[in-house]
């Protein structure tokens, strides 16, 4: 049932009759949309609901500080898995290489290695370069490239433009530099590496040490005779072209390719603790490469205390 206003008067203020609300509500729907709309136009008009320009600036000032502190870090993160990624893959493809090419030429002492690259390539008391030197790295290379993407190869003494071999400066993590050669131009004759470009712009070198793989190395699981070594830069020329960075070593041997400073290996001097460890005194990134693809990080170049036995990474809460 329908109740009828009726308009009475108290203290001098009269109510609406149901004839006032109907004209109302016809004028004046009460819908969600008209309420949101008469908000949004009550912020844009009201002065209270407005920014002044020092609150502005104010927060434009706190979002700058936290990039600041936070973009480099998630940069240099970015950056280090990538690290870790290509040098995964490069390990992949070194392993898948030498598989194949066990298969058709045997294991690497049949492969006419030459022996010791340093010692061959040393000069006689006439001056002159034994003619062997740095042809065990080459024959080496030349196995390996039918099982691997090489655009160009050169032996480091019979050019001495041969890749980055010559000119280019390695560095440690330290951050001391050493000569790739010495600098006179009659050094890339005794230079015994092989070096090569790979189609994605990779660079590796390969270095002899002994013909009949001879030369133990490794105490643990992964002991072995070592044969030679290849020498791994993920990116190339392209900088920094550092020890432990971008520049990897990985020793192969009769039993295949190996990382220098993975666990159960290399207790000696080519060890993790030896060879990279961020708190040591003789850090300088030949150790690295077995800790990078086992452990997917590089914080040896954050923190201290690392080990393969208590502390895997810089957050490690053991």
């Amino acid at each position: 049932m329908k109740k009828n206003f009726k308009v009475s008067y108290v203290s001098g203020v009269s109510k609406v009759t149901k004839n006032d609300v109907s004209r109302h509500e016809a004028t004046e729907p009460k819908t969600c949309n008209h309420l949101i709309t008469q908000s949004l136009s009550y912020l844009i008009t009201s002065k209270t609901a407005a920014f002044s320009l020092a609150e502005v600036l104010i927060t434009i000032a706190i979002i700058g500080i936290v990039a600041a502190m936070t973009i480099p870090s998630l940069v240099t993160k970015y950056q280090e898995r990538v690290v870790v990624s290509k040098l995964k893959k490069a390990y992949s493809v070194l392993s898948q290489a030498w598989q194949l090419a066990v298969i058709d030429y045997g294991t690497p002492e049949r492969w006419d290695l030459g022996g010791d690259g340093n010692s061959l390539c040393n000069k006689d008391e006439e001056g002159n370069v034994n003619p062997l030197c740095g042809k065990g790295a080459n024959n080496a290379m030349i196995i390996l490239s039918k099982y691997m993407q090489i655009d160009k190869m050169c032996q480091a003494n019979k050019d001495k433009n041969c890749a980055f071999g010559h000119t280019r400066l390695d560095a440690s993590i330290s951050g001391e530099t050493t000569p790739t050669n010495d600098a006179d131009d009659d050094a890339y004759k005794q230079d015994s590496h092989t070096y090569a470009y790979l189609a994605n712009g990779d660079t590796i070198a390969i270095y002899t040490y002994s013909a009949d793989c001879s030369i133990n190395y490794g105490t643990g699981k992964l002991s072995q005779n070592i044969c030679f070594a290849v020498y791994y830069d993920i990116n190339g020329i392209q900088k920094p072209n550092v020890w432990g960075k971008d520049y990897f070593i990985f020793f192969v041997g009769k039993n295949g390719v190996v990382p220098i400073g993975i666990q159960d290996t290399f207790a000696g001097g080519n060890s993790f603790a030896n060879r990279c460890k961020n708190d040591t005194e003789f850090q300088d990134g030949f150790g690295c490469a077995g800790w990078v693809i086992e452990n997917e990080n590089l914080d040896y170049l954050h923190c201290d205390g690392l080990s393969w036995e208590e502390k895997r990474s810089c957050n490690h809460n053991k």
